[in-house]
């Protein structure tokens, strides 16, 4: 299966909408529009899980990297709508701390005001 990565604006917000599958062989992928989207330095980066039904260690290590480059650059990152199952390896991996994690879309759009 391949991933699907549909940009949304959203004031100063930009919205990432992952459908499918993050694993070694779409990572590179989704690595490579998360740098794109950065890089125009948006206020808020929003990656929306809503539709993701695999997240492998590749596709953590993307979000490391991009928890790392926000840090870096001052670009605030939240994640929204995580499945039950992403949730948990989110949970058993000991990553959320790391993460502003929120429920839906608005929630994390409206974080940054």
């Amino acid at each position: 299966m391949n991933i699907v990565l549909d940009e949304i604006r959203a004031g100063e917000a930009v919205v990432l909408e992952v459908t499918g599958r993050i694993d070694s062989v779409t990572a590179d992928a989704f690595d490579e529009r998360i740098a794109r989207l950065l890089a125009s330095e948006p206020k808020l980066f929003v990656l929306d899980f809503a539709n993701v039904a695999f997240l492998s260690s590749a596709g953590i290590r993307v979000l490391m990297l991009a928890a790392k480059k926000t840090r870096a650059s001052g670009v605030r990152l939240a994640l929204c709508s995580l499945p039950g199952n992403i949730n948990q390896i989110f949970v058993i991996s000991g990553i959320v701390p790391i993460f502003s994690i929120f429920p839906d879309r608005a929630s994390a759009v409206s974080s940054s005001s």
